[in-house]
């Protein structure tokens, strides 16, 4: 997850093939998202010798999810032990939910490896704007 000064987290989905576990260095996670450029040279496109992945090299730079922290609520379950939580993003009303009075609303469940992880998150996402 990346938070940025306009008050957004943004969620990224990690590579199977990384290595990242839980408690991996923010920029170790972070540069597993990049794969490594193999650039090919004038002769390599000449023989066809340069790989075809398939993917895009930015591909799992692309968010998963983002979520407005100004526009968010944060709750979670106060019992022993638990280290889950959960911000609710009220998104701006689309033409139906404006005819209904529909409040339209994100939920993401984000589970941390321990309380005290999860107080850190806590603090850190009130100063970006969650409630």
């Amino acid at each position: 997850a990346v938070a940025t000064t306009d008050s957004f987290l943004h969620l990224f989905d990690i590579p199977h093939y990384s290595n990242v576990q839980t408690g991996t260095a923010p920029e170790v996670a972070f540069q597993a998202l990049v794969p490594p450029v193999k650039i090919p040279t004038e002769n390599d496109i000449v023989n066809g010798n340069y790989p075809a992945t398939g993917t895009n090299w930015y591909d799992h730079l692309i968010p998963t999810d983002s979520i407005d922290l100004k526009c968010a609520k944060i709750t979670f379950n106060q019992s022993k032990g638990n280290s889950t939580f959960e911000l609710t993003e009220t998104l701006a009303p689309n033409k139906i939910s404006s005819i209904s009075n529909y409040d339209r609303k994100k939920r993401l469940a984000l589970r941390m490896y321990s309380s005290q992880h999860m107080v850190e998150w806590l603090l850190h996402l009130k100063n970006y704007g969650a409630e």
